[in-house]
């Protein structure tokens, strides 16, 4: 209330001074509150997939609706196809990413996103093999961040077990070489939230270098079982 309310007093002084016009400053008061009324509802929604703990890679409302449309295309495979969907990575607001042709054209066989993206043309999705993503935009730091959905084992006939597991299963997420070789934990034996749960993550890149980003769950196979769900590799640009 009280950072409407100054608001409301800064629009009207540049009002008052001819710097906006009166229309212009209820335009633009209007247009605050709804983007004001968006990230609440927004931060909401997050809040029961995200451990409090964590702190949210930068982020847009843009970034959070993709967020939100690829939690739901990954429910709906969950419930409609009944089998466990690839784990999704959306990288930092800021930060780009792009997929492989194959993963651009392969939209009709897999519903499930691969890069978060708002640019027309530039939408990958998950094929059958293990994904990879090239990321630019990270400055001299070469730190990665962003968010992990995960999702709940699922996989054929074991739909009914899965409700149970998506508030009592954990999981870990690891930091390995192309060849296997951990270099890092992310994430260690955290409680699963939902069916999706959001895990924010950050990682230093070496440029040129491949990683991979690994996820297991309790209960699971493993990535071993599922390597185009549960692994992700990245190479960075040195941008």
């Amino acid at each position: 209330m009280k950072m409407t309310f100054l608001l409301l007093m800064g629009l009207t002084t540049l009002a008052s001074l001819g710097i906006v016009s009166v229309a212009q400053a209820g335009s633009l008061c209007a247009n605050t509150h709804l983007q004001s009324g968006l990230a609440k509802s927004l931060e909401d929604w997050r809040t029961s997939i995200t451990h409090q703990e964590q702190t949210l890679a930068a982020t847009s409302i843009e970034r959070e609706l993709w967020i939100k449309d690829a939690k739901k295309a990954m429910e709906d495979f969950i419930f409609v196809v009944q089998d466990t969907p690839e784990m999704i990575f959306a990288q930092a607001e800021g930060i780009q990413a792009r997929s492989p042709n194959v993963a651009i054209t392969n939209a009709a066989k897999n519903t499930i996103p691969l890069n978060y993206t708002n640019l027309p043309g530039e939408q990958g999705y998950h094929y059958d093999q293990v994904p990879h993503i090239e990321v630019s935009n990270l400055g001299p730091s070469g730190v990665l961040t962003g968010t992990l959905l995960l999702p709940v084992s699922a996989h054929y006939g074991l739909l009914p077990k899965s409700k149970g597991w998506s508030t009592t299963d954990t999981y870990s997420i690891y930091l390995e070489s192309k060849n296997g070789q951990r270099l890092a934990t992310l994430a260690q034996d955290v409680r699963s939230l939902d069916y999706i749960t959001a895990q924010e993550i950050s990682l230093p890149l070496t440029v040129g270098e491949t990683v991979r980003l690994t996820y297991y769950r309790s209960g699971s196979g493993g990535p071993p079982g599922y390597p185009d769900g549960r692994i992700l590799e990245i190479t960075w640009d040195g941008k």
